[in-house]
């Protein structure tokens, strides 16, 4: 794994994928750059932060949109607070027709951590907000 601690990162790319539950969500590449993930070994090492997106949930699975697509839809929003800590971390200001390329090579500052999953010593991701 990368070593711990604080590093710069540039978003080098995203997909749009599914949680294991069927939520769509985007798979952010992030780039480590700059002196510190240099002086680490690890310049141009890419960590993945996944951020799942709000959505409808209906008996049938996951809608998104703004329009409610059945009267019993519930609206998800539990775990977009990390897709709202990457935009304060890049400064994109965060609008309804979010466009994830529009954040591609945007830069910022993440602190990584390690914890045990299934195992395996994995890398935790926390991205810093822009003053």
């Amino acid at each position: 794994p990368i070593p711990e601690g604080d590093y710069e990162f540039t978003i080098a790319g995203w997909n749009l994928t599914e949680t294991q539950e069927g939520r769509p969500m985007i798979a952010w590449r992030l780039e480590l750059i700059g002196e510190k993930a240099q002086e680490a070994e690890v310049l141009g090492r890419s960590v993945f932060y996944n951020t799942p997106l709000p959505c409808w949930q209906t008996e049938d699975g996951y809608v998104t949109g703004k329009k409610k697509p059945q009267e019993d839809a519930k609206f998800i929003t539990s775990g977009t607070n990390f897709l709202v800590e990457l935009c304060k971390g890049v400064g994109y200001t965060w609008s309804e027709d979010f466009n994830p390329e529009e954040m591609v090579r945007l830069s910022g500052w993440l602190r990584i951590t390690h914890r045990e999953y299934q195992g395996r010593l994995r890398e935790q991701v926390r991205i810093y907000p822009q003053e």
